[in-house]
């Protein structure tokens, strides 16, 4: 039996039925008859394990595993961002099953011989992912100085600080206290005001 397995992380049907497509052409092409087709939207950051409430499709998919299946997935990072723990984990229980599964972008067919090479493709997608994510934080916070930069007073103060904390203690770029003030415009008494009431409310 041959299965295509996709995933997106958000909840975005085009996406999703255009990633199922491309598999299929892959399938066509290659006269791959394709048995049946599990899909689901799930963020592949968030998942760690195969617990019920995780990854629903992928546990279906792989409890129908049976001796000499193929999955056919679109790419190592459609199987999971989350890193090789994971991705090393989903390899071992689909070769207990006695089946494969073939990642179309990276050319590869899980086997004992391309198995570091599968992981370190994961490794990847991880860092790619992260660099993503840190991205769009850096973007909306550029977002929120140019919609604050020219408004007074606590409104402006009450958004810039929440932002400025954010990217302060996520340590991004590791900005010093004074780089950070510098970027957003606020004192530096008024930061430290904000932070030590941030930590006090954390440490809780």
């Amino acid at each position: 039996m041959n299965y295509i397995y996709a995933r997106m992380s958000s909840n975005d049907k085009t996406k999703l039925t255009r990633q199922i497509e491309k598999v299929s052409d892959f399938c066509n092409y290659n006269e791959i008859k394709v048995d049946a087709i599990f899909k689901e939207c799930f963020s592949g950051r968030d998942a760690y394990d195969f617990k019920n409430e995780e990854r629903k499709e992928l546990n279906r998919l792989l409890r129908n595993l049976g001796d000499g299946d193929l999955i056919i997935c679109q790419s190592v990072s459609r199987l999971s961002r989350r890193g090789k723990a994971f991705v090393k984990l989903a390899l071992e229980l689909i070769h207990e099953k006695g089946a494969n599964i073939y990642f179309i972008i990276e050319n590869l067919l899980s086997s004992e011989d391309t198995e570091n090479m599968i992981l370190i493709r994961a490794d990847e997608a991880t860092r790619h992912n992260y660099m993503f994510s840190e991205l769009q934080k850096d973007r909306y916070r550029h977002k929120v100085i140019k919609e604050h930069s020219t408004k007074q007073g606590k409104k402006k103060n009450e958004k810039l600080i929440k932002v400025a904390i954010d990217e302060f203690i996520q340590g991004c770029g590791n900005r010093s206290k004074t780089q950070i003030c510098e970027k957003y415009k606020i004192s530096r008494p008024t930061f430290d005001k904000y932070l030590k009431a941030f930590v006090d409310e954390n440490m809780q």
